[in-house]
């Protein structure tokens, strides 16, 4: 089970262009809605303590729709492909419907990949999946989306309403729901599963996406809204909580809340895209061996000294696209830490340690649903500790790194300084 305590679906600035499903597809009236749907969810997803909340949502709501388990880290991953940057810190609601449509989705059972095996960094990168699951991803490629809580009635009976009039002909959709969440939720969730959500009183501790997928009578002539989330079947009943018409309606005061609905589109000819797009995967690779074999220093070295380690870390700065300034503050900062040693260790102050080559930090960055799974994961992948360094200078966040924070890399930057014996 894990719990939704920090910020993982990102508010962002509403779009006015924004299509509202009801203006484009008509509404139907609550009184001519049915009790209950009587839908059961396929499978209930566990996003662990990662921020990958928008992606689980996503893949949650194509699980409902095409009665197939999705995968939620090819999900995951493809979002990260489409902001050219892992969501290891969240993104906003546009991002799971752009992937959508540009990438589609593929079913969980053709993914080797897994949070449960693997680690939030390795399932972020889109890099590590195989190329031909993206042949298989065209063919479900999807439409345009549109907000669902907007129309002639209120966000409760709008969701209600956009979810019964899109699911005609067969079809089982859903809404994804990108709220804030607060701490009485929680409480329900985990401490009395089968009661209803309070309206709550405190503030919110995060945001996170979510789908409203059915609703119940609740007794009273009212109905609740029944909501999957992505924290396991420990939370909520079985993974399941209810909403009520009052709650749902509180979450949209908030100003960034949003919805998200995904419709289809025709798949014309993919069956020419998927062969015409093998053969040009097929041609770049020819093409980068081809380069490759001109350009020695594209090639990298065993992770076993420190020279080779320098050589390999600028490497990956060139693919990371940094220029030469860039490289040689990432290759300082790394002498600094480590002496780009990959066995280095360091005990803080604070009896946390720090590991390899880019000195990670084992109580922030090691360990279940944060970036690397183990300190011998660490040990054993300098490339990609050094990619997650790369990327996180990239979103400036390189101060995590004292090395960098304090200014002492800055001694190493000089030519006649002891690292550039490396060279």
């Amino acid at each position: 089970m894990s719990i939704p305590a920090q910020k993982f679906f990102l508010p962002h600035k509403k779009d006015p262009r924004q299509w509202q499903h009801q203006r484009s597809f008509g509404s139907i009236h609550p009184i001519k809605l049915p009790e209950t749907l009587n839908r059961k969810p396929l499978s209930v997803f566990d996003q662990g303590t990662t921020s990958f909340c928008t992606a689980y949502a996503a893949a949650g709501a194509m699980t409902f729709r095409y009665k197939k388990v999705v995968s939620p880290e090819f999900q995951t991953a493809k979002e990260g492909e489409l902001l050219g940057n892992p969501i290891l810190n969240g993104t906003n609601m546009d991002t799971p419907c752009k992937a959508l449509r540009k990438y589609g989705f593929v079913q969980r059972s053709m993914v080797k990949i897994s949070l449960l095996k693997n680690r939030a960094i390795k399932v972020s990168n889109w890099k590590n999946y195989p190329a031909n699951l993206n042949l298989f991803a065209m063919k479900n490629k999807q439409g345009g989306y549109y907000d669902a809580h907007t129309g002639k009635f209120d966000a409760f009976d709008n969701i209600r309403s956009t979810i019964y009039k899109s699911s005609q002909k067969g079809k089982t959709m859903t809404v994804m729901m990108g709220t804030p969440w607060y701490k009485e939720f929680n409480n329900v969730a985990i401490n009395t599963p089968s009661k209803i959500v309070p309206i709550p009183i405190t503030k919110p501790i995060s945001e996170h996406a979510w789908l409203i997928y059915d609703w119940e009578p609740d007794g009273t002539g009212d109905y609740n809204a029944l909501a999957l989330l992505s924290n396991g079947k420990k939370f909520g009943k079985n993974g399941i909580m209810r909403f009520p018409r009052d709650v749902v309606n509180f979450l949209f005061t908030y100003p960034y809340a949003d919805t998200r609905i995904v419709e289809d589109r025709a798949q014309t000819a993919w069956k020419l895209k998927a062969i015409i797009i093998k053969l040009l995967i097929e041609v770049v690779y020819k093409l980068k061996l081809l380069i490759a074999k001109k350009n020695p220093d594209s090639y990298s070295y065993p992770w076993d000294t420190p020279k080779h380690n320098w050589h390999n870390v600028r490497v990956l700065c060139d693919k990371e696209g940094l220029s030469y300034g860039q490289k040689n503050i990432i290759c300082a900062c790394i002498y600094q830490e480590s002496r780009f040693n990959n066995n280095a260790i360091h005990q803080n102050k604070n009896k946390t340690t720090d590991w390899g080559i880019v000195q990670v930090n084992d109580y922030w960055h090691i360990g279940y649903g944060k970036q690397f799974a183990s300190v011998q994961y660490v040990i054993k992948h300098p490339e990609e500790t050094v990619s997650w360094m790369i990327r996180m200078y990239k979103i400036r966040r390189l101060n995590e790194w004292v090395s960098y924070s304090s200014g002492a890399y800055k001694k190493w930057i000089p030519k006649d300084s002891m690292m550039w014996e490396l060279a």
